[in-house]
């Protein structure tokens, strides 16, 4: 289809963000529509995500074959094509509840944790049905809190957990304020998976702006693989200034404020996230490093000296040798990223095992692996690692 000849208005310039090479266009009857979806859209959790489904068209890839296509969120459809130019057309916004979040009680997204004392319970608990945003007028004294959770069994157990993690990461904030009180909650961004997906970090992006069009201060924790996550977030709000007016940016990203615990994954070296939230202006309020987690790659390479016993043990000694620890590191960090964690790790380079087998086995050599295995193959780095 050439859309060329169809009447149409601007809706998005084809340079309005960096690395975008599409204008993006609508029918002259919807742009009322859209225009006011762009200037509504602060604050407010659905129409934000409808504005960055948008503004990702602008750099999407894909064939242009002028064909209707659709580009599915949760709670949303835009059906659009891409012409012989590249330009977009934006066909239709499809509002509909067949595109909502899984009702599955492990879906990915936003819980709340109550704190609970009562004759039934007593204790943080993490709530069943997800929200589509945060309710941020509930503060513990000046901020609103929220966690973005790594790997866990479940959103009750990250839920249960992390609150620990704030209490540490934000002791100064909250001396003197007791939050194990009833009617007290704290924010949580729960993922089933999917710690690198475009889809996650984006609907994270979402609820920032979110806070941030509110003008709200919150204090979040980063923990684990959701810390790449939300380095991902923060390089999509990076890459859209657009979607908020510059001037005032600056300060409304003041009042975000992140301290990252445990933290894995692409861009979480300190330096990296140091750089990070200078660029977007947010307060970087402290990083806690797991040591014994050979996943966070700025400590792996500090474990040498207690993992060479275990790998000449092992019988693999010559290839250390050879190639090096750091290698051997690298060779387990592949597996993992492609295979997930299991009992027992085998990588490369004459096959370096080590899981239970070497923990329940090799008794001396098996006790200076504690720590390590726990933190890196086991559930260690769930909690706060001091």
């Amino acid at each position: 289809m050439n859309i060329q000849s169809i009447s149409r208005k601007t809706l998005i310039p084809q340079h309005a963000n960096p690395n975008s090479s599409r204008n993006i266009y609508v029918h002259p009857d919807h742009y009322a529509d859209w225009e006011a979806i762009k200037k509504a859209h602060e604050g407010d959790f659905y129409l934000t995500s409808i504005m960055r489904a948008a503004f990702s068209l602008n750099a999407r890839a894909g064939g242009r074959t002028g064909k209707p296509e659709r580009l599915v969120q949760p709670g949303f459809a835009i059906h659009y094509l891409i012409d012989e130019h590249g330009d977009v057309m934006l066909l239709q916004l499809e509002i509909d509840e067949k595109y909502q979040r899984s009702n599955s009680q492990q879906a990915s997204g936003l819980y709340q944790v109550h704190y609970y004392d009562n004759a039934r319970r007593i204790g943080w608990e993490t709530q069943d049905t997800s929200k589509t945003q945060m309710q941020l007028k509930h503060r513990w004294k000046e901020a609103h809190y929220a966690a973005v959770a790594g790997k866990f069994d479940s959103k009750e157990q990250a839920g249960g957990k992390l609150v620990d993690h704030i209490r540490n990461a934000y002791s100064g904030d909250l001396r003197g304020h007791s939050i194990d009180r009833p009617n007290k909650h704290y924010s949580l961004y729960w993922q089933n998976g999917g710690y690198r997906s475009d889809r996650q970090s984006n609907q994270l992006a979402s609820l920032l702006q979110q806070a941030m069009g509110q003008k709200c201060r919150v204090h979040w924790l980063a923990h684990g693989e959701g810390a790449g996550t939300f380095v991902r977030a923060m390089q999509a709000l990076k890459s859209a200034p657009k979607l908020h007016n510059a001037e005032k940016d600056s300060k409304v990203r003041a009042r975000q404020v992140v301290y990252f615990s445990n933290p894995r994954g692409k861009g979480t070296t300190t330096k990296e996230l140091e750089a990070l939230c200078k660029q977007l202006g947010f307060e970087l309020a402290g990083i806690n490093r797991n040591t014994n987690d050979l996943w966070d790659r700025e400590t792996n390479g500090a474990h040498s000296d207690r993992f060479l016993p275990i790998i000449a043990k092992l019988g693999v000694g010559g290839a250390v040798g050879t190639f090096g620890f750091d290698t051997f590191a690298k060779a387990i960090n592949l597996t993992m990223q492609a295979a997930g964690p299991a009992g027992t790790i085998a990588a490369g380079l004459g096959c370096y095992i080590i899981g239970k087998s070497v923990y329940n086995d090799l008794s001396g050599h098996a006790r200076s692996l504690k720590g390590v295995y726990q933190n890196t193959l086991g559930k260690g780095n769930q909690n706060w690692a001091a």
